[in-house]
């Protein structure tokens, strides 16, 4: 279909999509000839948005067109008199970007998924994370000036190669049987590049870029940051980070940087909740259970039960979607897979979806009960490639934002082959070991159930083997289980699974009769006087 052709056609359909918030921005083409255009890519935005301005006179309605229809956004600058108009765009970092201009300047701010600038004359800018991005250069010459940032492991690299063909962006004729100005991106990674930018260009003034950090709360993150946050894993599941959501902090409370992994004096600490999945020898969860129904002790002293309740406690739940170049899902399976997992919710439950995508942690979307917004962000679902650093990921899909409330109860689905590329060297996988996992989410409040799908190589069975026993170990030491699924069409009945776990679930509370809160380890017992009861809990937590 004819892009303007069917944005015509559709204008009333895009307006209703606008209205109820399910209109996307995969695609955006801004085009403005003469002046100049100014994009930032914003982590988690779920629109574009735009502001024209010009020096020489107000703006009017007919001088910018916009137009969105489904997953194709453009913005086409045209003013009758021909005078300068310059662009404010604000993306979704997920975006694929394309800006047109003859002789303006381009500058693009942040991290984006894909973007081709193309000019003539006009300066182009970039600021992003260079460690995650390549960047491709074509231009008839040198630009006038280029500055390039300093940063290790990455280079920047300049050839000549011929090429006497048109540069095909649409901006006059290049074609001057000379050679072109190819200039190339390289850098050393342990994974694959989130970002790819080509610039197009005759006779760039200057070509400035610059580098930036990625932001505390960015939904990309490299896997190698686990590391580092392990040994804070207590407090950093429980408290959390102050983060900035548009501009403007959250309220979720903080430990201090310089008060991580020390000892703090919380009055919520004297609260100990347990998550227990509670069911019969059939596999049927169990109403009706009280506090006179258990028997627990912490290091051997029996401690009475404050309460015990079932099914109405809220969930926050995340899905973990393993989309390394191991797993065989086509990505039309995993989205499905992904909207039947938000059915699963019960409507007081927040969602996030996070994934393992080109041997990076990318999060799909954060912890929220609107289910239109978690619908809408399913085409963000990257396709598969890269490593599996599975044991990084899930620890940052655990902390990625504060899932410990009080009164709520926290799960991680893990949807994967269980193949952490640690089991299968020279590949690079987790910074992490096991052992040093395993410890950590057995002193996580957080239940951990692994969906695990086969391996997609016959050959290395036994590879397989290993990993089924590790995600079963990490699962059952957090509270959860491990269910196995022959294929991706088959997740209903295994989601089916987990709601029914999620729905016999209690939340046990006590006070310990020890309150001397020093950091020490805490081992908890719990058992059911009643017979043909199961039930499974956490083994204990540092008491801080």
């Amino acid at each position: 279909m004819d892009f303007h052709a069917g944005i015509f056609r559709k204008k009333a359909y895009a307006a209703l999509l606008a209205a109820i918030g399910l209109a996307t921005a995969a695609d955006v083409r801004i085009i403005n000839p003469t002046g100049r255009v100014d994009v930032r890519a914003e982590m988690g935005a779920q629109t574009v948005e735009w502001h024209a301005s010009s020096s020489s006179r107000k703006i009017l309605p007919e001088d910018v067109k916009f137009q969105s229809v489904l997953d194709q956004t453009l913005i086409l600058s045209q003013p009758g008199d021909g005078v300068k108009i310059d662009l404010a765009v604000t993306v979704p970092h997920t975006a694929h970007l394309t800006i047109e201009t003859r002789v303006g300047d381009i500058s693009l701010t942040g991290l984006i998924a894909a973007a081709n600038l193309r000019t003539d004359t006009g300066s182009v800018s970039i600021s992003t994370t260079w460690s995650l991005t390549d960047l491709r250069v074509l231009s008839r010459a040198a630009p006038g000036e280029l500055r390039t940032p300093k940063i290790s492991g990455v280079d920047f690299k300049g050839t000549w190669l011929p090429d006497k063909g048109n540069l095909g962006f649409g901006h006059g004729d290049l074609n001057s049987g000379k050679t072109d100005r190819f200039w190339t991106f390289s850098g050393t990674r342990r994974w694959l590049p989130f970002s790819t930018i080509q610039i197009d260009a005759g006779r760039p003034d200057r070509l400035d870029l610059a580098d930036i950090p990625l932001p505390p709360d960015s939904w990309i993150r490299v896997p190698a940051e686990a590391a580092s946050l392990l040994q804070h894993f207590g407090e950093l599941v429980r408290y959390g980070r102050r983060t900035t959501v548009n501009g403007t902090q959250t309220s979720e409370t903080v430990v201090p940087e310089q008060q991580l992994g020390k000892p703090n004096f919380r009055s919520d600490v004297r609260l100990v909740s347990l998550a227990v999945p509670i069911y019969d020898r059939d596999g049927h969860p169990v109403p009706g259970l009280t506090p006179d129904d258990f028997d627990l002790s912490e290091d051997d002293v029996p401690q009475q039960i404050a309460f015990a309740n079932v099914g109405e406690t809220p969930f926050n739940l995340i899905l973990l979607l393993d989309l390394s170049s191991s797993t065989f899902a086509s990505r039309a399976l995993v989205q499905q897979a992904a909207r039947d997992f938000i059915q699963i919710a019960q409507p007081h439950d927040r969602v996030a979806i996070h994934a393992i995508s080109r041997s990076l942690f990318q999060v799909v979307s954060p912890l929220t009960n609107n289910r239109a917004r978690l619908l809408s962000l399913i085409d963000n679902i990257p396709e598969a490639a890269g490593t599996t650093p599975l044991y990084d990921c899930m620890v940052l899909s655990i902390v990625q934002q504060p899932i410990v409330r009080s009164g709520e109860q926290s799960a991680l689905v893990i949807l994967t082959d269980g193949m952490d590329n640690q089991l299968a060297p020279p590949a690079r996988g987790s910074t992490i070991g096991y052992r040093k996992l395993r410890a950590a989410v057995s002193e996580s409040p957080v239940l951990i159930y692994t969906l695990l799908v086969p391996y997609d190589s016959p050959q290395d069975k036994w590879l397989q083997k290993g990993g089924r026993e590790h995600m079963r170990q990490l699962s059952e030491k957090s509270g959860g289980r491990l269910f196995e699924v022959s294929s991706l069409k088959d997740l209903a009945p295994a989601y089916a699974r987990v709601a029914d776990e999620l729905r016999s679930i209690y939340s046990i509370g006590y006070y310990p009769r020890n309150q001397k809160f020093d950091g020490s380890w805490r081992t908890i017992r719990l058992r059911s006087k009643r017979s043909g009861i199961i039930l499974r809990t956490r083994p204990g937590y540092s008491a801080w």
